[in-house]
């Protein structure tokens, strides 16, 4: 099994980590313990759980974590979606964010299909390339 560090999942999550810390730096200060501290714990959550569930040493614990960390994403995009809406932050500023956080989804979802793939053939896991077609992505 190739090391979570080379997964394309995890390495967009990295970046989508970066990009969520520089936008929560922009919120008011009052929401420093609140809105933007919950950003922050949502975005490590998902790269921390693709590395957790790779070192469990089954398809089916990875798996239930690739899940876990395609919620903080999901958790992630509403909170986002709130700073527009709350006056926080503008459209422009958060929606290149936004996209790259539903790429991430959208990766974690492939990733876990190839998985259960693996899982009821009994085949050892390895990241399939193609499965990341950008033209798959919507």
């Amino acid at each position: 099994m190739a090391s979570y560090r080379e997964l394309r999942a995890w390495k967009e999550s990295c970046i989508l980590a970066r990009e969520t810390y520089l936008l929560a730096m922009k919120l008011p200060p009052y929401e420093l313990y609140a809105l933007s501290s919950q950003m922050r714990r949502a975005v490590v959550s998902i790269s921390s759980n693709i590395a957790e569930g790779s070192g469990r040493g089954t398809i089916k614990d990875y798996i239930r974590f690739l899940f876990q960390a395609k919620g903080s994403a999901h958790e992630l995009e509403t909170q986002l979606i709130l700073c527009v809406e709350l006056g926080f932050l503008n459209q422009n500023a958060v929606g290149p964010v936004l996209d790259h956080d539903r790429r991430v989804i959208w990766l974690i979802g492939r990733l876990i299909k190839s998985l259960e793939g693996k899982e009821t053939s009994g085949q050892d896991f390895m990241e399939d390339i193609d499965i990341y077609d950008a033209e798959q992505f919507s």
